[in-house]
């Protein structure tokens, strides 16, 4: 019978350079700055030999532990790639996982608290306005619009049940899943008119993103977290921590 996943607090960063509170305190956030490169040629993109292909030589982006008292022990690693192509934003997730626990439904909210889970968050530069996809193994997928980072905070600190009156209920974002030798992969299809309020390519632009992750286990093993972005709280909403992603073109040599 599988572990009922239960929420548990803290993660930690791979490394001996925080030791306590106070240089956890001082040790300062870097500014991501992400390549987004364009990816040339065409491609199914439900077919996930053609989308590791088209992908191949797009940096990784890691997946990190980074504040204290967490389950270096447990870690798993996790990466993200992420590529354009014409109007539209492509991120390409990888979950090393020997232990795939979910039980969440098309209906559920908050997926990350059935099991294992991924969370990307993005807006454009200047905007108020930002966007959460939280997506569980099975493909199930929680869409969520927030007007401001006030929103966010006010019904976060009051009562999580508000969460619903933040969901997208159209399907917006295209998102296909895979559970394969004891990994998993999520690859989300973004349109950037939600970001831009157009059609136009995506060249020259930049828009701001965080990707992170609910690793769970079948056992009694704790919860891990980790995240592209260097969150010292257990607080993925933090957008002082997301990464700038620029939508550069391919670099030569890239097929």
């Amino acid at each position: 019978m599988k572990h009922q996943p239960k929420k548990t607090g803290g993660f930690v960063q791979n490394s001996a350079t925080i030791q306590d509170s106070q240089t956890l305190h001082e040790f300062k956030s870097p500014r991501l700055m992400i390549r987004g490169e364009e990816l040339l040629g065409s491609c199914v993109w439900t077919d996930w030999a053609q989308v590791r292909q088209v992908f191949k030589h797009h940096p990784d982006l890691p997946l990190q532990q980074w504040s204290k008292n967490g389950c270096d022990a447990y870690f798993e690693s996790a990466s993200v790639q992420i590529g354009w192509k014409d109007n539209k934003i492509y991120l390409l997730a990888t979950m090393e996982d020997q232990s795939i626990v979910t039980t969440a439904q098309p209906d559920d909210e908050q997926l990350w608290g059935r099991g294992d889970a991924v969370e990307v968050f993005f807006k454009s530069p200047g905007a108020s306005e930002c966007y959460q996809l939280q997506i569980a193994p099975n493909g199930d997928t929680l869409q969520l619009s927030y007007p401001n980072a006030v929103a966010i905070a006010t019904f976060r600190r009051t009562n999580l049940a508000g969460l619903r009156n933040f969901l997208i209920r159209e399907p917006i974002f295209a998102i296909h899943s895979q559970v394969k030798n004891k990994t998993w992969r999520i690859l989300i299809e973004i349109p950037g008119r939600i970001l831009f309020a157009d059609d136009d390519p995506l060249l020259g632009r930049a828009c701001w993103i965080s990707v992170c992750r609910h690793d769970y286990w079948a056992d009694a093993r704790p919860l891990c977290h980790s995240s592209t972005s260097p969150h010292f709280e257990t607080d993925f909403h933090q957008q002082k921590d997301w990464g700038l992603v620029d939508f550069v073109n391919a670099r030569p040599g890239i097929i």
